[in-house]
């Protein structure tokens, strides 16, 4: 109480301007919040808020006989006692009346319910104990008011008619809940919700016997180890011997779920989702209480035996009941309840991974299995091509992955991440399933990224077999068509590959490894999150550089995104080398993937033909960036990497006319990157131009020359200038002077200057 008022004392703040107007905000909040707590308290206690004022009416129509007999005594006669009482055999006639119109809300339960519902809830429902107790009470009251005739006597009639009223009220009331009862018999979601409470009562007496049963089984904690160390990772030996020892316990939870089922099924039928939905939420919360009861008494799947003890009935039963109702929404096509069962079956997943299983790291077996039958669900749509309801189906799949990761398990979800990427790619080859291979590589991205946060048991392993299937979908995606302006490769990977989306994994990934440079960043999660990126990083190189030469080979415009990609990517792993927080072997593992990435770039081809087509996406420049950012990182195995790759690409695919000045536009970037930094990188630059000019293979003399004179028209015209946006330019222009003599050299070593010819001697004049 004194921590809300010091609140509400601190946004008051008196001391400034406005705070009237503050103080009526904060009274309407505030009195908004206790009415809202009003209501939910009243409606929970509804019945003994209720009854509390019938106690009340009838202990003040009790103590009012008296002093109403003194009222009333005087005025009645003998002809008053006799009109009394026929006004009180009228008005038991009319609450027999009013009885038999309970008798008819019984009739039209039972005519509502006998044309939809099976027996057995046909039997239920229609043999209601309140309802039928209405019409009884309703019936005894009638009576009971009819009796009130027979007293003659003129000293209890304030008495007769305190009771007379009390009896029509009571008749009223029970009127209004015959009614009501009625239409909650007749209500789908009410018989659910009364279905559900039924069996959650019967697990609930269970778990009672069961704890009252459990002191009276001793149980040895092993030796070699305290009882209350050992007590998370054990079996609950007393509970199991309980539950199996008390054969058919979960029957009735097993008829609910079924008859949950069938609600959900009809529902569907008819259309209608409301009902369906709130058949299948019943179904998980029986699961979540079937969970709850059963304890520590599961069983968990090895892998060095199998123990038939592992299968549970129930979640069993729970799971072919889903199945046959995807079944019948497949065979009707119909797909809201579809996406409805998609989201029971992730629903089932949350819960089962709520089991507490016995050892350490035991595997969530039930929440695979659920796993599974999600699985065969969203793949079974596929030859519908029913494309919204697989695109759901997919972000169902990826939500189950999160839930293994979030729980320690991410190794568990290896098949979902293959599932993924399976269902995208087979979306992608139908005529209009492309958008589910978008929505696979986003969820794909998503979970690459929350990987980075979690731990466990083979957590690197989930991590690169989540990176095989991002790369494998993205192989497969060039079997689409590519068009110059309409790339679907570009399209579909965009959520994994482009630096352009806000949302894509590599922004994302940009602000983890800033935050982990953060003053304040939690240095043991940093150092995780660090080592996570390091297992995600390992031979990274390797599937890169294979979906380089593919998309190179395919002629893909997706091979801009992947070089700008490379370059990004080897530059936020050099940067989360540097945070804080990363250990020295972590360290050190991410520069060296870091190198080995960027490396990636110099196994282009660089034969003519692919030249030309790599120069329209201006690697040149595209390493010339690279290069500038390793330098000023002072990243020198970076620099080095630009700087061989621009200096082979320069002399290699420029050995032959590309169209593009591949050959001087290279060297004058290696001349930019030079400019301002130690003078012994221009020596080294010069010592590469000379022994690449002499080297085998070096670009004939005439493009030499032809790249010689851009060279100098280049260091003629070099000028600053407030509207340059060419970053090589602009880098040269940083020293004028320098940058002139230093592309004079180059061009110099590449072909000569030679001197003008010699001006021949006038001829000598005639003689006159």
């Amino acid at each position: 109480m004194a921590g809300s008022v010091a609140t509400l004392w601190k946004q008051l703040d008196i001391r400034s301007k406005g705070w009237p107007a503050r103080l009526r905000g904060l009274i309407v909040v505030r009195t908004g919040h206790l009415a809202a707590d009003a209501r939910q308290s009243a409606g929970n206690h509804r019945g003994k808020i209720e009854g509390l004022g019938w106690l009340a009416v009838a202990a003040g129509a009790i103590f009012s006989v008296p002093p109403l007999q003194s009222l009333i005594a005087p005025l009645l006669g003998s002809e008053g006692v006799a009109t009394l009482r026929d006004m009180i055999i009228a008005a038991s006639g009319a609450m027999i009346g009013a009885t038999a119109i309970v008798a008819s809300f019984i009739l039209f339960a039972m005519q509502v319910n006998v044309e939809r519902l099976p027996y057995g809830l046909f039997h239920r429902f229609s043999s209601d104990a309140r309802l039928l107790g209405g019409f009884a009470a309703a019936f005894m009251l009638s009576l009971g008011t009819m009796a009130l005739a027979f007293i003659e006597d003129p000293g209890h009639s304030s008495a007769v008619v305190v009771a007379a009223i009390l009896a029509v009220a009571l008749i009223l009331r029970l009127l209004l809940h015959a009614y009501r009862r009625s239409l909650r018999l007749i209500d789908p979601v009410s018989q659910l919700s009364m279905i559900e409470a039924d069996a959650a009562a019967k697990l609930r007496r269970w778990d009672r016997r069961v704890r009252w049963l459990q002191p009276l089984l001793a149980e040895d904690p092993g030796p070699g180890e305290p009882a209350a160390r050992r007590e998370g990772m054990r079996l609950d030996v007393r509970r199991a011997a309980i539950l199996e020892g008390s054969k058919g316990w979960d029957g009735p939870l097993r008829t609910a779920i079924g008859q949950a089922a069938a609600f959900s099924r009809q529902a569907a039928e008819r259309g209608d989702l409301e009902v369906s939905a709130a058949a299948l939420n019943s179904l998980l919360a029986l699961n979540r209480a079937y969970v709850a009861v059963k304890g520590r008494s599961f069983h968990a799947r090895t892998l060095l035996f199998e123990n038939p003890q592992v299968t549970d009935g129930t979640i069993n039963a729970t799971l072919e009941e889903l199945r046959r109702l995807r079944v019948a929404a497949l065979a009707g096509l119909d797909e809201p309840h579809l996406e409805q069962l998609f989201k029971a079956h992730l629903g089932l997943v949350r819960a089962y991974l709520g089991i507490e299983y016995p050892g350490l790291n035991p595997s969530p077996s039930h929440a695979l299995l659920a796993a599974h039958y999600l699985e065969s669900a969203v793949e079974a749509v596929i030859p519908t091509q029913m494309t919204d309801t697989l695109m759901e189906g997919v972000k169902c799949l990826g939500d189950a992955a999160r839930l293994f990761a979030s729980a320690g398990h991410a190794s568990a979800a290896s098949s979902l991440f293959g599932k993924i990427a399976k269902i995208g790619v087979a979306g992608a080859m139908q005529r209009d399933g492309f958008p589910v291979a978008v929505v696979a590589i986003e969820q794909l991205a998503s979970l690459q990224l929350s990987l980075f946060y979690g731990d466990g048991a083979n957590h690197g392993y989930a991590t690169r077999q989540l990176r095989s299937a991002i790369f494998t979908t993205a192989t497969a995606m060039f079997a689409l068509p590519d068009l110059p302006l309409a790339s679907k490769q570009i399209t579909a990977l965009a959520p994994f590959f482009s630096g352009s989306d806000p949302r894509g994994f590599r922004s994302s990934l940009t602000s983890l490894v800033n935050a982990l440079h953060e003053p304040g960043a939690d240095a043991a999660m940093a150092a995780k999150v660090a080592h996570n990126i390091v297992e995600w990083a390992d031979k990274l190189y390797v599937d890169v550089r294979a979906l380089l030469k593919l998309a190179i080979e395919k002629r893909s415009q997706f091979v801009i995104d992947l070089i700008h990609w490379i370059t990004g990517m080897s530059e936020l792993l050099f940067f989360a080398a540097k945070a804080p927080a990363t250990a020295h072997h972590d360290r050190s593992t991410l520069e060296k993937q870091a190198h080995f990435l960027i490396g990636s770039l110099t196994f282009i081809p660089r034969d003519p033909e692919t030249a030309k087509w790599i120069e329209a996406f201006s690697l040149i420049d595209i390493l010339f960036e690279f290069g500038s950012m390793a330098s000023e990182r002072e990243w020198l195995e970076g620099f080095d990497t630009a700087f061989d790759a621009l200096l082979r690409w320069g002399f290699e695919a420029g050995a032959e006319n590309t169209g593009w000045n591949t050959l001087d536009s290279a060297l004058a970037a290696l001349a930019a990157l030079t400019i301002g930094e130690d003078a012994a990188l221009q020596t080294r630059l010069i010592a590469a131009v000379q022994a690449a000019v002499a080297a085998e293979g070096a670009p004939a003399a005439p493009v030499r020359e032809r790249a010689a004179r851009f060279l100098r028209g280049r260091a003629d015209h070099l000028h600053s200038s407030d509207f340059d946006t060419d970053a090589v330019n602009l880098a040269l222009c940083a020293d004028i002077p320098a940058a002139r003599a230093l592309l004079a050299e180059i061009a110099e070593l590449l072909a000569p200057l030679l001197p003008p010819p010699p001006i021949p001697p006038a001829p000598a004049p005639p003689d006159g």
